[in-house]
């Protein structure tokens, strides 16, 4: 902003916004220039504080200082800014929908999401006690699809339900997601017959990893 003279410096925004001031980083929209000069006026809002995919036109106002006789002098300037949306739902398909731990190959396969911000990238994963475990190192990536993953048991308690997630995300990094159940039984035997399978299990795990690196 250039003026020759004090001015008042305001931004508004259409469609409307609630609370538009708290939304701001500095907490204001308005600014008082005392003097003639050079003058910046950033708009910097607070992560998540405007609707996805909306259109929204953002107005600076100047209104220089004159006689209280006189007619207001301003001059104004408006830019359209378009926020980013997630990824369009599409399906999350898990296949099948029971198996054995360690025995039956579980196919991971998120289908028909859309998004202009491409490539798309996708992370598979398993819910545990809240956390979200990825499936794959790294966890992103641009396949859409999982073959033959081998799940751990789940809870006796839960009726051996287990939560498995995608995320997918969009070049900008908006993110949607899906969940799916499946039921993972313990394999018959006893269960020091378990507890070796799950140790060679791991021990070839580590291998595949410290090969693959």
């Amino acid at each position: 902003i250039t003026i020759d003279k004090a001015a008042s410096a305001k931004w508004e925004v259409s469609p409307a916004v609630n609370e538009f001031n708290s939304l701001v980083k500095s907490g204001t929209t308005e600014l008082r220039l005392a003097s003639k000069g050079n003058y910046t006026f950033n708009l910097d809002f607070k992560p998540n504080s405007l609707l996805a995919g909306s259109d929204y036109t953002f107005t600076l106002k100047v209104i220089l200082d004159t006689d209280v006789l006189a007619s207001a002098i301003s001059a104004e300037t408006s830019v359209l800014v378009s926020t980013n949306s997630a990824p369009v739902p599409g399906l999350f398909i898990v296949t099948p929908i029971e198996g054995i731990e360690l025995e039956t190959g579980f196919s991971l396969q998120a289908t028909n999401w859309e998004d202009t911000d491409i490539p798309l990238q996708f992370e598979f994963g398993l819910l545990d006690k809240s956390e979200f475990l990825p499936l794959t190192e790294p966890p992103r990536d641009t396949t859409n699809l999982l073959n033959d993953i081998s799940l751990p048991v789940g809870l006796e308690s839960k009726q051996f339900v287990r939560q498995l997630y995608v995320y997918i995300y969009d070049s900008l990094d908006a993110r949607s997601d899906a969940i799916k159940e499946v039921t993972v039984i313990p394999p018959s035997g006893s269960e020091s017959n378990r507890v070796e399978r799950l140790s060679t299990f791991l021990n070839d795990s580590t291998k595949t990893t410290i090969a693959e690196s």
